[in-house]
């Protein structure tokens, strides 16, 4: 059949598209088979009143003693039910139904079945198993909906990811996720320090405003850093700093309380405010 053309005249988005579009119809691959010519009772088949009509006439219900008088396209019953080993229940997916009463040419009450199409066509004598004459064509497509246009959307914005508005939604929705990097740096080196999602959730609601972490080893030393966050700044990029910061993996504990910024205790291991040592003094967002 024919498809649909659109074509999209007002440009939106920067861009223009054209298009061709279908109703999502199920669909389903039927495979034919001799069974809707096949007549060997001659019940005879009409197509137009008032033999068309009579088929039904006087309560006739396809029971025994109520045999249908003849066929025609709602009531297609011509195939012997002596074909099959055993007529079972079907599903509403077939058209065929069970055993019905049928008068042929000659008025004498035949057993049939209909002549339609079967999911499985029952066991037939001789031959074993069963044949199947219906199956269903999934769609693979997902064009239109909610989830499609959603994820186009998204993709729309990786794709333009040079803009600088949208790296920084989706670096925060990541760190959301999944933590935070911290990039402590100064004094020739830099040290990471990892904030899992658990604590960056507790310091975003206030639960707690510092945490106090040991940062990776580098230049063969790593340090004990008791790290701020600032949830009054509005990026998370603005709301780290060091409270103090030890030049080992111990506990700088109370000892800088009485430091000024900057001022280092003289005893070992050394801890300093506001820095490490070793003049490390800038906390940032690792951005992958």
């Amino acid at each position: 059949r024919a498809i649909c053309r659109l074509s999209g005249k007002d440009c939106v988005y920067k861009k223009c598209w054209s298009q061709r579009w279908t109703y999502a119809i199920p669909l389903e691959i039927i495979y034919q088979n001799p069974l809707l010519e096949w007549n060997p009772y001659n019940i005879e088949y009409h197509t137009s009143s008032p033999g068309y009509d009579d088929v039904t006439a006087g309560g006739r219900n396809g029971k025994k003693g109520k045999a249908y008088k003849g066929s025609n396209k709602k009531y297609f019953f011509r195939t012997p039910a002596s074909m099959f080993k055993e007529i079972k229940g079907q599903s509403n997916a077939d058209t065929s139904g069970g055993v019905t009463y049928v008068l042929d040419k000659n008025g004498k009450e035949r057993e049939v079945i209909a002549s339609g199409h079967w999911i499985n066509i029952p066991e037939i004598p001789g031959i074993e198993g069963t044949i199947r004459q219906r199956y269903p064509v999934f769609p693979v497509h997902e064009h239109g909906s909610t989830a499609w246009k959603e994820l186009k959307a998204l993709q729309e914005m990786i794709v333009n990811k040079d803009d600088e508005f949208v790296k920084k939604i989706l670096e925060e929705i990541r760190i959301t996720a999944y933590g935070v990097e911290l990039k402590l740096s100064g004094g020739g080196h830099s040290h990471t320090i990892s904030i899992t999602p658990k604590e960056l959730k507790q310091l975003q609601t206030g639960v707690i405003t510092e945490v106090e972490k040991t940062s990776s080893m580098a230049e063969a030393h790593s340090h004990r850093v008791l790290v701020k966050f600032d949830v009054s700044k509005t990026s998370v990029y603005d709301q780290w700093s060091v409270i103090w910061c030890s030049q080992s993996d111990k506990s700088c504990g109370t000892k800088t309380d009485s430091l000024s910024q900057g001022a280092c205790t003289t005893t070992t291991p050394s801890c300093c405010r506001g820095q490490c040592p070793d003049m490390h003094n800038v906390l940032d967002v690792v951005v992958h």
